[in-house]
């Protein structure tokens, strides 16, 4: 009986840490995307803390993108720090609610003139090229792992999954699966003092996550005046 007593509440403390931690409700956020506001709403205010209850510190508006650092429950409100601001211009940091926000669209124009290689799970796997976008569409040919001189005309999202039209040679060959492409080009910036991840992030208009993965740079993502890092060029359904 007492096991018993002693397993339950295990199991109770364990259920409610589950669903008033951050991790909760983390799956709903991701941490790499730009976010906007949701067009039914012309500006949100931003506040100190995770609440209505805490001070408004600045305005988050329809013209601004934002990025996601951290997340809290509020009773039954997700709230995010965000970092938000203008392109090109200085970025402010606070609090809202995340059910104002939407992802932002990838569009097909940010990836022109970029060169793709196939990268498959398998190295010597294939990938489907396909009449539409789509898996039900006719498979047209198939291209070897490592495949590269590959340019993005168009792009479509189908059930969660970015398909793209790719070309060779300004010859459009069809529809791919977009998670089996990756950029095999990439920026350099040599750090300058003063300069920060999610500053040098912004200057390129890609997330400070992907600059960290693409460099290897651990936790707590700290970089150093002189350092030559890469910028990997944004990809699809990021």
């Amino acid at each position: 009986m007492k096991k018993m007593l002693i397993y339950k509440v295990g199991i109770f403390c364990l259920s409610f840490y589950l669903f008033y931690s951050p991790f909760s409700h983390a799956a709903a956020l991701t941490f790499e995307e730009f976010y906007t506001l949701k067009k039914n709403i012309g500006n949100l205010r931003v506040r100190s803390g995770p609440g209505m209850k805490y001070s408004t510190i600045g305005n988050f508006t329809n013209k601004d993108i934002a990025t996601i650092s951290s997340s809290k429950m509020n009773g039954n409100t997700p709230w995010v720090k965000v970092e938000y601001g203008e392109i090109e211009q200085e970025w402010q940091e606070g609090w809202v609610s995340s059910k104002h926000l939407l992802i932002k669209k990838s569009k097909s124009s940010d990836f022109s003139g970029e060169l793709y290689k196939v990268k498959t799970k398998d190295k010597n796997g294939k990938l489907n090229v396909r009449k539409g976008a789509g898996s039900k569409f006719q498979k047209l040919k198939t291209l070897i792992n490592g495949t590269s001189g590959l340019s993005i005309k168009e792009a479509k999202k189908v059930e969660a999954i970015w398909w793209v039209k790719i070309s060779y040679l300004d010859k459009v060959l069809g529809w791919v699966n977009s998670q089996y492409l990756d950029s095999y080009s990439a920026f350099s910036h040599t750090v300058l003092y003063g300069d920060t991840m999610q500053s040098i992030a912004r200057k390129y208009e890609v997330t400070w996550l992907s600059i960290a993965e693409f460099n290897q740079i651990l936790p707590p993502y700290n970089i150093s005046a002189g350092k030559v890092i890469e910028i990997p060029m944004q990809s699809f359904g990021r």
